[in-house]
């Protein structure tokens, strides 16, 4: 009996060392697969992203839709139509204004440098003090290289117009299928979610709460005072106003920032200039 139980012992050790060796290849299988199929699908979030975002956002208008329009399939082409019109016409336009006057700032950079030491010439306290900050700043060498860095950025702007394009696309496809088939999707994220049918509610009221919060406490607010602020520029006669009020507009959205990074060192210009 001894020697069966002493045999024994040695079989049941290879095979927790043989299922313990599978479950160390399995597991780690799975990690690559998991970690490829990211790779793969990593492109795509973006998109994904704002297609979720933009049916929660527009929800009410395919809700009115809805009242009028009784084929899905026809109901989401409609609202997605809308929706690019609406949004991505006016983004694609404000990119095309903003490059032209991008190039247009980088081609009368030195006649803005004459304009500026001019205006300090007629205010001696702000020359004396404009002096004193720029003894060792070189500042037609800066303004070369931002010029350079400018173009570059152009170029990166217009090269990734395709990509854009892509991401674009894919996200009204994708945003087709979520106003057409919305009730499928909520009921099969209710489905395979963890959570108790009160907790996916609650979760998912959760979330429309949030992506509404952020939009229109962050992104329309952020769009309003870059317009605000462009229009201000375009008013008074400033260079670049289309192109100002979007870089207001992107600071408003960046914490410790804001649009008076740009129309305060413009007003102190124009302040300075007697205006």
């Amino acid at each position: 009996m001894a020697s069966t139980n002493t045999s024994r012992r040695p079989r049941l050790r290879t095979g927790l060392t043989r299922e313990r060796g599978k479950l160390i290849v399995v597991s780690a299988a799975t990690i690559v697969s998991v970690y490829l199929c990211y790779r793969l699908a990593s492109p795509f979030i973006p998109a994904l992203v704002w297609a979720v975002t933009g049916a929660v956002v527009t929800q009410p208008f395919v809700n009115l839709l809805r009242r009028y329009i009784a084929s899905p399939t026809l109901r989401a082409a409609v609202a997605v139509s809308v929706v690019a019109v609406a949004i991505f016409a006016p983004v694609i336009a404000l990119l095309y204004f903003v490059v032209m006057q991008l190039g247009q700032g980088v081609q009368n950079w030195p006649y803005f440098l004459e304009e500026w030491q001019q205006a300090l010439a007629r205010e001696p306290r702000l020359a004396a003090g404009w002096e004193k900050i720029s003894q060792n700043l070189d500042l037609q060498r800066e303004f070369q290289q931002a010029a350079d860095r400018i173009r570059e950025w152009t170029v990166t702007i217009v090269s990734g117009s395709l990509t854009s394009l892509a991401l674009v696309l894919l996200t009204l496809f994708v945003l087709f299928y979520l106003y057409r088939d919305q009730t499928n999707v909520l009921a099969a994220a209710k489905r395979y979610s963890p959570l108790t049918a009160l907790e996916t509610k609650r979760l998912l009221r959760r979330l429309s709460d949030t992506i509404h919060a952020t939009i229109i406490g962050t992104v329309v607010v952020a769009f309003l005072q870059g317009t605000l602020g462009g229009l201000v520029f375009w008013w008074l006669g400033l260079p670049g106003a289309v192109l100002w009020g979007t870089v207001m507009a992107v600071l408003a959205i960046v914490p410790y920032l804001g649009a008076f990074i740009v129309w305060a060192p413009a007003a102190v210009v124009l302040a300075a200039e007697g205006s």
